[in-house]
């Protein structure tokens, strides 16, 4: 479930701040391409009147990547991960421009979130 600010940025990564509820095997969700739908509810003209969307990414949009054997010698030993931390996952790395300041993740250039109808 995604957080009411769900959008990130953590040392150069944007990512989604979800909660993860119940029972989940959590090493099964490291190195899938995860894709995203549900129901949306967005402000409406008050708070009585909401109006909600249903979305469907139809397409990965994120990643939770596994950290690499070399630095983490101990993942055979079993790893005890971090869910607030280690488990978000991962929109886009952040890339910055010319002037050096970050690309928006509301840029329409950005192909993982607007794409091509």
């Amino acid at each position: 479930m995604l957080n009411p600010n769900p959008i990130t940025s953590v040392k150069g990564y944007t990512k989604l701040n979800v909660e993860m509820y119940g029972g989940l095997i959590e090493n099964t969700w490291l190195d899938r391409p995860l894709g995203a739908a549900g129901t949306v509810v967005l402000k409406g003209d008050n708070a009585f009147d909401v109006d909600s969307v249903l979305v469907d990414t139809k397409r990965p949009i994120a990643i939770v990547p596994n950290l690499a054997i070399h630095m983490n010698r101990s993942v055979n030993d079993g790893v005890k991960l971090n869910r607030q931390k280690e488990m978000l996952p991962i929109l886009m790395m952040e890339r910055k421009d010319e002037e050096q300041s970050t690309k928006s993740l509301h840029d329409s250039n950005n192909p993982s979130l607007f794409p091509e109808v």
